[in-house]
């Protein structure tokens, strides 16, 4: 993949819900999400062998603006109850980091099922893992958990900011508290 192409890929099992699309009700899908910042004709060339992989229940890549780049994962829009994990792994290529994340749309009484599976997953991946998050693709509010988004010297020195410059504690995002 060159440079200018970013991707990622959701393994979703999806509801019998009438508000999805009628090829993704009650399938389990892969959802290949990319953006190529180059030539469009370029971008087309670069993912039909993606699209030749595997059979395509929705195709949605297409040319867009920047500010339409928020579509391209297909989030619900408005707020719904989940469980997420996350956490990078190496050994799937000699240069590079891979995140795995995983999220759960579940009501609150089947989050404690959601949880298991989640820590699961995370075992399994123990072998791989890098000890290391990145911050957007966690919801967790434990300031360990953050932690381990930064060098421990980045860390720091963000603690010391926050305590100089929000003493009160107005902005207090992702365990990045006192």
């Amino acid at each position: 993949m060159p440079d200018a192409m970013t991707s990622s890929i959701a393994l979703l099992r999806l509801p019998q819900d009438p508000d999805l699309p009628p090829p993704l009700r009650g399938r389990f899908v892969v959802h290949l999400r990319v953006a190529y910042n180059g030539p469009a004709a370029e971008g087309q060339q670069i993912v039909e062998p993606l699209r030749q992989a595997a059979p395509v229940a929705i195709d949605t890549v297409a040319e867009m603006p920047f500010s339409a780049a928020g579509s391209i994962h297909n989030d619900p829009p408005g707020p719904i109850p989940f469980w997420d994990t996350s956490t990078l792994v190496t050994e799937l290529s000699a240069d590079a980091v891979f995140l795995v994340y995983a999220c759960s749309i579940v009501p609150p009484e089947l989050a404690a099922a959601a949880v298991a599976e989640h820590t699961a997953l995370e075992s399994a991946l123990g072998p791989w893992k890098t000890g290391h998050v990145l911050l957007n693709f966690t919801s967790s509010d434990s300031p360990e958990r953050v932690a381990t988004a930064f060098s421990a010297q980045t860390h720091v020195r963000l603690l010391e900011l926050k305590a100089r410059y929000d003493p009160h504690n107005l902005f207090r995002f992702a365990g990045l508290t006192r």
